[in-house]
């Protein structure tokens, strides 16, 4: 998802769809988006949340965020590696 780049948050229309989300299913189980760390830095994260919703309207939500960042790093990684030897094998023989 985006995010603002000059604040680092994630951007209105993201917003919008979590609380409608929330409001439609009362859940959210998991919502990539980016956002920008107090050191300037760009961090992928998980939002997870769960609504209370009163008569169809949504009246409390409390929103997780998980930073994903060095899961998704080491997982891009250990793909390299293994396209790498794939080719190493491939040329060799």
């Amino acid at each position: 998802h985006a995010f603002n780049k000059e604040t680092g948050a994630v951007t209105p229309e993201v917003a919008a769809d979590i609380l409608a989300r929330l409001a439609r299913e009362g859940r959210v189980p998991s919502c990539e988006a980016r956002l920008r760390a107090q050191d300037g830095s760009i961090r992928q994260v998980l939002i997870y949340g769960s609504a209370l919703c009163r008569q169809g309207r949504l009246v409390h939500s409390r929103l997780v965020t998980r930073d994903v960042t060095r899961f998704i790093e080491r997982e891009q990684a250990a793909r390299h590696r293994a396209e790498a030897t794939s080719h190493l094998k491939t040329h060799l023989h």
